[in-house]
This record gives structure tokens, sequence and C-alpha cells, in this order.
């Protein structure tokens, strides 16, 4: 708000919260500083919480808040999980040396991560 419109943020009143000043606000930050879609439906989400309390506590202006909490979020594309084949997993599974107790204990490891579908971070 300070940079593009001029207002500092301790001047920002919530009659001055429009519908157009969000969007442009949002598009901001897809374009400007790069954020992404998800980050975008993060920040509206935040916007419309406010909103919902701010229309309890002081309903004037509830024309404008209703607007607002009418912008919808924008569809993200959804991340394709890799996982591997069944030849990927025959060669993990033949990694460990199962003539060592060591090696067993990898690969029950490997087995119960595998069956539990665990996730690489886990």
């Amino acid at each position: 708000m300070k940079k593009i419109k001029g207002i500092s943020p301790e001047k920002i009143r919530l009659s001055s919260l429009t519908k157009e000043l969000v969007i442009e606000y949002l598009n901001w930050l897809e374009n400007e500083r790069g954020c992404s879609i998800i980050t975008r439906n993060q920040r509206l989400s935040s916007i419309h919480g406010f909103l919902r309390y701010v229309q309890k506590e002081s309903p004037e202006n509830l024309y404008e808040r209703q607007r607002i909490l009418g912008i919808t979020s924008k569809k993200a594309p959804k991340t394709i999980v890799p996982y591997l084949t069944e030849n990927e997993l025959k060669i993990l599974f033949q990694q460990p040396d199962i003539k060592t107790r060591q090696g067993r204990r990898y690969l029950v490891l490997l087995i119960l991560l595998y069956d539990t579908a665990s996730r690489i971070q886990e």
C-alpha cells in the first residue's frame, strides 16, 4: 500500500478496503512479488477470516465486505507425486546385504517405510 498507493499502513481504514483494492493486492502478490497461487490463496483466506470477524464486530459497510468475501481462490495445479516402479522397488530392496544383521535391519526398515507409505521427510 505504501509503495504503490502512497498510504502508510497505520493510515489504512476499513472504509478504504474495497474489492478492487484486494484484487489489486492479490495480483501484485502473484505478478510483482512472484508468489505462487497457493501463497495468494493463503493471503486471501487470511483476509476473508479477518473480514468475517470485522462483520460481527462492526456491521457498517457490510455490502463492500460481502463483495470482498465473494472473491474466490484460484485453482492451483496439482502436484504429481512420483512413485517407484516394480523393478525399481526390487533393485532398492536388493541393496542391503541380508547376510549381515545390519543388512537385514535395513531391509526391514525399507519394507516398513514402503508398506506404511512414509514420505521422504519421515
